[in-house]
């Protein structure tokens, strides 16, 4: 590296030279030279531990040039004097002594007769959350890395460190086996456990599982990094180099000692410690706890648990449930409130009339909701006595108010069966009265098929005769006998509440034999069932 008197001389010669420079002046970032040249020498602030006294000369590295000065380098040009020293220091690893000088995110700086950096994971074998006690404190370094480009001298503390516990860590290892016990320091946490450091560098894993006998859902909730613990070797793997640590071991199992005092329907007071898709787990005392499923939460309908819970909640439970083998315990919210099917069962028996909003619909009904906590279902075949509904959602609407009789309660399942049609009376008790076996009966023919009549007995409720009761004589045409509108006298042969048919005839004048009967009564069904078909089809059609 070239150097240059302290004379004038021209720009060109100064980039990349060492020169001797002289304080004369300096601004809010840092110090101006004169070094004989037209234009003076930058140098910034932060480059100086202790600032230059005016007039002062030192030797600077110029290095590029700018309009108004020469951008230059105390630092570089100091550390280029020992450039051949910082090389050797870096290829040996030399330890140097040094002190610090100050602290940033990035770590350490330090003046071992240059300024030198240490990083924050080369401070010490733990991390350091914070360096601040450091300053001033003078100590050694290893020298682990030169940038000869930007002269910058890299430093490490915890290299020394780890290379003191070599002859330690060695003897640990040997002497290691189950069932002894250490102070350790928690070195990482991660998702499924710790690493916890037992002594000379040397780390163990502590999974989660073995940490405590409660539930430990984030470790990092358990512990943190820094932290000690006591803990217990459990297994030690030297093939694959992996020692297994546990915590809870040094602690009674309360599933051995505490959770004999415990009984279902105990109720007992507790506090919520984890909230999960499924329900709350709940501590009710020392490394015990339980799980409130979320339909155990509340009588009403909960879709999660963190909607009506919070951890920290302090909660009543009863225990409904104690497995010794799983070791688990399930326990309930909503069993130490009053139950609102027993009241609705009290206030609302078979029979009466409730009031409800229609919260969901299903293939086969719709739920309605007609107490908090209490969702009844009108069956689909509960909606009408004399239509055939096929999807709920066309007779009702989310949301929608309805009055409907109550059916059937079962407290103990926690089911309720409600109906639309039973708030009228049942058209087919009527009907029965008129349409009886074996009497005449005048009605109206209100349309015909290919298979027979259907003639009015009561509004919404029809019979049918079949193409075979309208005369003795072959029938080819329905319309040929009767057309809609025709006022007819059949006898009734059949009335069949349950399948909602009811069969007539026009070519008898009584029942007849039984054969002959039940001979007609299956054709009665057969025709009946291909309307209905017909009608569906039609429907789906539409």
């Amino acid at each position: 590296m070239p150097k240059m008197n302290d004379v004038q001389v021209a720009s060109e010669n100064l980039e990349n030279t060492i020169v001797t420079a002289t304080l004369s002046g300096k601004n809010e970032y840092g110090f101006l030279f004169d070094i004989g040249s037209d234009v003076p020498a930058f140098v910034e602030a932060d480059e100086f531990l202790v600032e230059p006294a005016e007039g002062e000369s030192i030797e600077v590295l110029v290095e590029s040039q700018t309009p108004e000065y020469w951008e230059a380098s105390w630092r570089k040009a100091k550390s280029l004097g020992l450039w051949e020293e910082l090389k050797r220091w870096a290829q040996e690893g030399a330890v140097v002594e040094g002190t610090v000088l100050s602290v940033n995110r990035g770590g350490l700086s330090v003046d071992v007769g240059v300024r030198g950096f240490v990083p924050m994971s080369q401070i010490d074998r733990y991390r350091v959350e914070d360096a601040t006690p450091l300053i001033g404190c003078r100590m050694p370094f290893k020298v682990i890395e030169f940038n000869e480009k930007d002269a910058d001298l890299v430093l490490s503390r915890r290299a020394l460190l780890e290379e003191s516990l070599e002859d330690e860590k060695k003897k640990l290892l040997e002497e290691l086996s189950p069932g002894q016990q250490f102070d350790g320091v928690v070195h990482t946490v991660t998702r499924y456990g710790a690493f916890v450091e037992i002594g000379a560098g040397v780390q163990g894993l502590l999974h989660r599982d073995n940490m405590s006998w409660g539930r430990v859902g984030r470790p990092s909730d358990f512990m943190q990094v820094g932290d000690r613990v006591r803990v217990v070797v459990l297994d030690v793997d030297e093939e694959r180099g992996r020692i297994g640590l546990g915590h809870k071991q040094l602690q009674d199992d309360p599933w051995e000692t505490s959770i004999d005092g415990f009984t279902e329907g105990d109720i007992l007071e507790g506090k919520v410690t984890s909230l999960v898709d499924f329900g709350a787990f709940v501590a009710i005392g020392d490394n015990v706890e339980g799980l409130v499923h979320v339909t155990e939460i509340s009588w009403d309908r909960v879709q999660n648990a963190s909607d009506v819970l919070n951890v920290g909640d302090e909660v009543k439970v009863q225990i409904i449930g104690i497995d010794q083998n799983q070791r688990r315990l399930s326990l309930s919210i909503k069993r130490n409130l009053p139950n609102p099917w027993e009241v609705f069962a009290v206030e609302h028996p078979a029979g009466s009339r409730v009031t409800g909003k229609v919260v969901n619909f299903t293939d086969f009904g719709a739920f309605v909701e007609v107490a908090s906590g209490v969702d009844g279902l009108i069956h689909i075949s509960d909606f009408s006595w004399t239509k055939k509904v096929v999807k709920p959602e066309e007779v009702l609407e989310l949301g929608q108010e309805v009055e409907a009789v109550v059916l059937e309660v079962d407290v103990e399942q926690g089911r309720l069966a409600l109906g639309l049609k039973q708030l009228s009376e049942d058209p087919w008790e009527q009907a029965a009265k008129i349409a009886v076996p074996g009497e005449k009966i005048e009605v109206t023919v209100s349309r015909t098929t290919d298979f027979g009549a259907f003639v009015d007995i009561i509004p919404g409720i029809e019979g049918l005769i079949h193409i075979s009761e309208l005369r003795e004589e072959r029938v080819q045409r329905v319309t040929e006998v009767v057309k809609p509108g025709d006022t007819v006298k059949p006898l009734v042969l059949s009335f069949d509440r349950e399948g909602q048919r009811i069969g007539l005839s026009l070519k008898r004048d009584s029942l007849g034999d039984v054969s002959e009967m039940t001979e007609y009564k299956e054709e009665s069904a057969m025709a009946l069932g291909d309307l209905l078909r017909d009608r569906l089809e039609q429907k789906t059609e539409e």
